[in-house]
């Protein structure tokens, strides 16, 4: 009995080792396609050029896949050292929770409502539209990055104190969520930041994911 028991809780600890894994793969994916399908290098004051592009929602798939997964895979990382990470670790588990469920909507209505706003009235994309001068958008895109990259900077370094998931993952993880949610304020250069904060995050996932999977 204690044998199947010990079966489950590997088979269930190994899940969330690949959840994470897949989760890392999907970003990076949606990156790269990001930057290799999508005119990025011509975006100045508008968001119409990527918008419009053929390409547009199916690379957002792969970010909205990558971050549900995510979402999905953060609890298992958690629950792996709930025993000895401390109480700035475990707030950043509920920040960064907190963090990335705040950033799925927008990234859910850029694939969908943004081709029709750009089809119907493209100057609404404008960064200094309506939409994006608005007192509710601007702010909330700020909070949400603000609270996603303050989560996984603490839930690092709790996890970095632990060393169940070893030292490394946990930082790398943590400096990707920061270059690429403060890359976004540095305005049309910001590809270069956030292209390296991207790749570290998703590189931390996916090694941290395989430290999940071979806990015993």
């Amino acid at each position: 009995m204690h044998a199947d028991i010990k079966m489950i809780h590997k088979s269930f600890i190994e899940f969330g080792g690949w959840i994470n894994i897949l989760a890392g793969l999907l970003f990076l994916s949606f990156w790269l396609l990001y930057v290799l399908l999508l005119p990025y290098n011509q975006l100045t004051d508008t968001l119409e050029i990527l918008v419009v592009d053929s390409d547009w929602f199916m690379v957002n798939t792969f970010g909205i896949a990558g971050a549900l997964l995510g979402i999905l895979g953060l609890p298992w990382l958690y629950f792996a050292q709930q025993d000895q990470i401390n109480g700035w670790g475990t707030t950043g588990f509920i920040l960064s929770l907190a963090g990335s469920a705040l950033l799925l909507p927008p990234l859910v209505w850029d694939s969908i409502l943004w081709p029709v706003i750009a089809e119907q009235d493209p100057t609404l994309l404008r960064f200094d539209g309506p939409i994006y001068t608005s007192r509710l958008f601007l702010p909330y895109f700020i909070g949400a990055g603000v609270v996603h990259c303050l989560g996984f900077v603490l839930f690092g370094w709790g996890t970095f104190r632990t060393g169940i998931l070893g030292k490394y993952p946990p930082l790398i993880t943590a400096t990707g969520a920061l270059f690429f949610d403060l890359g976004s304020l540095a305005g049309p250069v910001q590809v270069y930041p956030r292209t390296l904060g991207l790749v570290l995050f998703a590189g931390g996932m996916i090694w941290l994911g395989t430290l999940l999977k071979r806990l015993r």
